[in-house]
């Protein structure tokens, strides 16, 4: 094997995992990588930006480039799970063809999806190739103070390998730099992989119980944490290397009970759930006491919003960390947030931490059901009014949370920005079809329909100009629903004005009342006199239409988030307002799953001011 410096390395698939390795690479090659390393990516808009950010040259979906200008002797495989497959017949395959038919030696195979697993690579590239599952210590640092002999990467061989003691000194060097090696079977990393994730949620706890209690007993997550880690760390009997001091009296003694419990018994459910699925016991513990140390010293020493954007960059969409938060969100959260909310007349009780117990069994369990689907690939969902409601509520109120009245006026010109392409694209379609842009068509291009049952909507008798009412609304529901209407009602405090006047600047759309606001419920006046010869011009204005006009809510959702987006990007900053928008988003495919937040970012690029 050739001396570390002499190495070449093509990185397939340059994300923010291999970003976030980058030490061990620049360790590994020093001065020399720039001339024997390159990555690609997928993403034209990052070219520049993950070259400076690793020094390593990265081209643009060239991946057989990468492989046969540099002639790596290492490849780093990170595709998305659902392409792995594919790229490894199409890219990977031949390479490998190429190489073992002209009497070269294979390059090492450091694979990073979690699935498929080694045995799959030697079945399709051959027996004779050396491939490792990698599962990298993603804890370098934490709060400025490093950790990373601390924690551990995972490294899995298939059960038969032909890896060489030489290359597997090689592959302990290459990871040196994110602690210590951890070996585990096909079997083992998929549970440990899946442990890993539904840990994490107890830190979300931890972050929902700051957010939950009353404010005369509310402490600061970081406190929780603290406490919660010197706890565990004295009942495991655990010192772990480059030590945090932390405290168990930093809370008070009737916090430290409620902490006690939800800590042992997350702890308990993720270490059972290993035992029961056949781990090693002796195995399982030390795995178990490294992960739940690291992710509480990241509670007790991060800000809370580093800690959310951090779970956020971690989270592939489609992957085993957001697998783990959807499944704390649905099951869970609401659970917390309404025992904690209630403290100190309420705290956990037996019934409640054993309940607690067995959640963090099965949100193990779905992480690890969810593995076993990782490499197939998803379709996008079809959201109704549901999500585009909640989506909104979402914005709204990250803005709020982040940015207190500022976020509050940057999302109120977001929907106006918002209500206004929607409502110049209305007008032009009218145009098109030769009727007059007014506030009579205007009610005939709207570019949505209800279903049968979600909204009441009725014209108000005996008044002087067009009014109507809303007797049903679904979008108050679905906030309702969500416990998101405080956030929900900026929506219809600014965006029906908003489309009126980009379908007809002269069209000012008087909206007296709001079921969102409290009243019982919408009223709209429309300005004019609707006459019984103007009703039959409305019908058949609109049984000429039909559905024409109309968009569905993949559509209306994704214009909403990216409008909100690029908005709140202009008033709060750039860095600022993607962060807002993409933590609701977050939040968003946490509630709904990834197809929907997929279904979403399909409509990248599009031109929503364009009929």
């Amino acid at each position: 094997m050739k001396t570390d410096k002499e190495l070449h390395l093509s990185i397939i698939g340059m994300g923010y995992l291999m970003e976030y390795i980058a030490p061990c690479y620049r360790r590994l090659l020093g001065d020399r990588l720039a001339e024997q390393a390159v990555g690609v990516t997928a993403d034209a808009d990052a070219v520049q930006s993950k070259q400076q950010a690793t020094g390593v040259p990265v081209l643009l979906n060239d991946n057989a480039g990468a492989l046969e200008r540099n002639d790596p002797d290492v490849i780093l495989f990170a595709p998305p799970p659902s392409l792995a497959a594919d790229l490894t017949r199409s890219v990977l395959k031949p390479y490998f063809a190429q190489r073992r038919g002209a009497g070269r030696t294979l390059p090492l195979l450091f694979a990073f999806p979690p699935n498929p697993e080694g045995a799959f690579y030697q079945q399709e590239l051959g027996e004779d190739v050396r491939v490792a599952n990698i599962l990298p210590n993603m804890i370098r640092e934490i709060g400025g103070l490093p950790c990373a002999e601390a924690g551990f990467t995972m490294v899995t061989l298939p059960e038969r390998h032909a890896w060489q003691e030489e290359e597997l000194d090689f592959l302990r060097r290459f990871w040196a730099p994110l602690g210590q090696v951890v070996f585990l079977s096909p079997a083992e990393v998929r549970v440990a992989l899946a442990v890993s994730c539904s840990n994490q949620m107890l830190s979300e706890i931890l972050l929902d119980m700051e957010t939950a209690l009353p404010q005369p007993y509310r402490v600061p997550a970081a406190d929780l944490a603290q406490a919660a880690r010197a706890y565990l760390l004295e009942k495991l009997d655990y010192k772990p290397l480059q030590p945090v001091e932390s405290r168990s009296d930093v809370v008070s003694p009737a916090l430290l009970e409620a902490v006690k419990k939800v800590t042992y018994h997350a702890f308990q459910g993720t270490l059972r759930f290993m035992l029961e699925k056949g781990f090693d016991a002796e195995k399982a513990g030390c795995i178990q006491r490294m992960n739940y140390d690291l992710n509480l010293r990241k509670v007790q020493l991060l800000p809370r919003q580093v800690l959310r954007r951090a779970t956020r960059q971690h989270a592939t969409r489609g992957g085993v960390l957001e697998c783990a938060c959807i499944s704390y969100t649905r099951h869970w959260q609401g659970t917390v947030n309404a025992l904690f909310g209630q403290f100190p007349e309420r705290t956990p009780d037996a019934p409640w931490a054993e309940a607690l117990e067995e959640g963090f069994v099965q949100m193990s369990q779905d992480v690890y059901d969810h593995l076993g689907n990782l490499a197939r690939s998803r379709q996008p969902g079809q959201c109704v009014i549901e999500h585009h409601a909640v989506l909104y509520a979402l914005l709204e109120k990250e803005a709020v949370e982040q940015y207190g009245e500022a976020g509050r006026r940057a999302m109120t010109e977001a929907t106006a920005a918002y209500g206004s392409e929607r409502g110049g694209r209305m007008r032009a379609r009218a145009l098109a079809n030769g009727d007059a842009a007014n506030a009579f068509t205007y009610l005939a291009y709207g570019e949505w329909s209800p279903e049968p049952g979600q909204m009441e909507v009725v014209d108000v008798p005996g008044t002087v100009t067009h009014v109507t009412q809303v007797k049903k609304c679904e979008w108050c529901r679905c906030w309702s629903k969500n416990g998101l209407l405080d956030y929900g009602k900026a929506y219809c405090q600014n965006v029906d004005k908003c489309i009126a006047h980009g379908y007809d600047p002269d069209f000012d759309l008087g909206v007296e009342s709001l079921m969102s606001a409290g009243d019982p419920v919408c009223t709209f006046d429309y300005g004019f006199a609707m006459t019984p010869a103007l009703r039959e011009e409305l019908a058949a204005i609109r049984a000429r239409l039909g559905t024409s006009a109309q968009k569905d809510f993949n559509y209306h959702s994704a214009h909403l988030w990216f409008t909100c987006r690029r908005v709140l990007m202009e008033q709060l900053g750039a860095e600022e307002g993607a962060d807002v928008a993409d933590a609701a988003l977050f939040a968003f495919t946490r509630r709904f799953g990834s197809e929907f937040t997929d279904a979403i970012l399909a409509l990248r690029g599009t031109d929503f001011t364009k009929v």
